[in-house]
């Protein structure tokens, strides 16, 4: 499943994270989830708590962490990670630069992301975060079921893009549709590609 979305079910559909506001500042937005198994009914039990903007929230396959960016002003976004029940709040990892829409692998065990220097993998302790692909032409990111690719929209310029395959291996990158778009129109133009079980 493709998260990046602002919700997110956990891995045994009974639980969804997702953002909301929380005071009058539209900039402002933090993570709720809630449960929607018999008989609940709430709106949501907040999770995070601050003054800035969280996005891109991303349940892991083994239902233990939720990453999500965080935004606050005059600082690049950067991933962080907190328990479904708001406890063990932690920055992900170290790096310096902007990262966007987080991606589990299927295994639980390691993440990609956008960041401003590239395509980059990273382990779920945050170490060993490995560029990928240095070029920024991707959005859109989704791991495939194996954890040995990725799919995800490239821009390829004059406002066309395509859905294409990122081995993480050999970090080529395969179109598996012809570029789509223009400059005029957003019809027929591929977005938010996911790989089903």
């Amino acid at each position: 499943m493709a998260h990046n979305a602002p919700v997110s079910w956990s891995p045994d559909g009974e639980w969804l994270v997702f953002i909301d506001r929380t005071v009058a500042d539209p900039t402002v937005t933090e993570l709720f989830v809630r449960r929607f198994s018999a008989g609940s009914g709430n709106g949501g039990q907040q999770i995070t708590f601050g003054s800035e903007r969280v996005l891109f929230p991303a349940w892991s396959p083994t239902g233990e962490w939720i990453v999500f960016v965080r935004s606050v002003p005059g600082a690049p976004m950067q991933l962080w990670k907190v328990r479904p029940d708001g406890t063990d709040l932690q920055r992900f990892d170290a790096t310096p630069t902007g990262q966007l829409m987080p991606t589990w692998a299927p295994d639980g065990r390691s993440l990609a992301y956008l960041g401003i220097d590239g395509l980059r993998v990273t382990q779920v302790d945050g170490s060993g975060s490995v560029r990928i692909r240095p070029d920024l032409s991707f959005v859109e990111i989704d791991f495939a079921p194996d954890g040995r690719s990725l799919v995800a929209i490239q821009f390829l310029g004059a406002c066309q893009r395509a859905v294409v395959r990122i081995d993480l291996i050999s970090q080529i990158v395969t179109p598996l549709t012809s570029p789509m778009g223009s400059c005029t129109t957003t019809v027929d133009v591929p977005a938010y590609p996911a790989w089903g079980n």
